[in-house]
């Protein structure tokens, strides 16, 4: 009997850890005081949850809704979202879990996330602004989140209008980039770290200078690589080089490309397709860099 007591009690507090593990937000039913988090009393912002959960291995299941500046007009989202270690932001649904910052800022900033399995998903991350800085969408600043699933729309910053990715390890996968704008990157920036772009969509997104989708430019000395596999570009522009993809080489370690003899840290456009008319524009180095299909 005491043996069969403590298998249940095991049982009831392992429940317990992994319900606690998960948090809810609902912009229609839910409320920051007195809500808790849970599925039946709800939290009403993103981030108001953020701010009020502690430790690591937790999600935070977003409920459709839109998450703006405004909201009920009690408790409005505060941008950007700073998004924790071990803290994953699940939206219900793409097209129906809105996170629109007005313009107001960047939507989601992570800062020194090392934890690999943190995830950005099931979003749509809108009117983002990052000013002069960098990442209108998402900042990412040594951190190594997966974000995929999404939808980053009208979205601005001075590099990377949706995603700005400086150091960590980052996959960018199945997400839809349209109508981001920057000044290099109009859907992505890169400046150091790992990054892998993978089966994703770039539609009408634009850059002033250099790459309308994407912009790869390490920058000073650092260790970067690259993979880019698999995405679809499509009607990205851009004032000067690279409608969809432009590559900047500042004294940084990403080694020549030779097509014949590939380097490990290259694997570029494999598969993707680009139009005849949104061919990819690479400079500082001397090689060929025409439409791959």
């Amino acid at each position: 009997m005491k043996k069969t007591f403590l298998i249940i009690a095991a049982v009831l507090w392992q429940l317990s850890t992994a319900q606690a593990n998960d948090y809810y937000v609902n912009a229609t039913t839910g409320s920051n005081t007195p809500g808790n988090g849970t599925q039946t009393k709800p939290w009403k912002t993103i981030s108001y949850a953020l701010s009020q959960i502690t430790g690591t291995g937790h999600r935070i299941y977003v409920a459709a809704g839109t998450y703006d500046t405004v909201m009920d007009g009690v408790f409005p989202e505060v941008f950007p979202l700073l998004l924790r270690n071990g803290i994953s932001l699940i939206g219900a649904k793409a097209d129906s879990t809105i996170v629109d910052a007005k313009k107001s800022n960047s939507v989601i900033r992570c800062e020194n996330i090392t934890d690999t399995t943190v995830v950005i998903q099931g979003l749509t991350i809108r009117n983002g602004n990052s000013g002069l800085s960098n990442g209108g969408g998402i900042r990412l600043i040594s951190s190594s989140p997966k974000i995929q699933n999404n939808i980053f729309e009208g979205n601005e910053g001075s590099s990377g209008g949706a995603i700005h990715v400086n150091g960590g390890s980052v996959m960018i996968r199945n997400n839809i980039f349209r109508n981001n704008n920057s000044s290099d990157g109009g859907g992505i920036g890169f400046s150091q770290g790992d990054i892998q772009i993978v089966q994703n969509q770039f539609i009408g997104n634009r850059a002033a200078f250099e790459g309308g989708a994407i912009y790869l430019s390490p920058s000073g000395f650092s260790k970067a690589t690259a993979k880019i596999v698999e995405n679809v570009f499509i009607s990205n522009s851009v004032n000067f080089n690279g409608p969809s993809i432009a590559i900047g080489f500042f004294n940084s370690q990403f080694p020549p490309y030779n097509r014949s003899k590939p380097h490990p840290q290259w694997t570029l456009l494999r598969e993707s397709r680009c139009p005849v008319d949104q061919q990819y524009f690479c400079w500082r180095r001397h090689w060929q860099c025409n439409n791959h299909q």
